[in-house]
């Protein structure tokens, strides 16, 4: 039963997101093609920050370790 409530949460939180993704989409379109276009931009920055931070985390500092193996 677990399982299935995870299933629910993660495709409903996709759906969400998706959705409020579009909505902003179509408020920029309505100001023009030069809005959707740095709605765009501003869409790959925010996605090549977070990648950096990731890796940075990751990589870089000691904050993420991996998980002990168990074998």
């Amino acid at each position: 039963m677990y399982k299935l409530l995870q299933v629910f949460a993660y495709v409903g939180k996709t759906v969400l997101f998706i959705y409020t993704k579009v909505c902003v989409a179509v408020l920029f379109r309505l100001d023009g093609k030069q809005s959707l276009f740095l709605l765009g931009g501003a869409t790959q920055l925010g996605a090549f920050l977070g990648s950096v931070v990731a890796y940075i985390l990751v990589n870089v500092t000691t904050a993420l370790k991996s998980a002990p193996q168990a074998c």
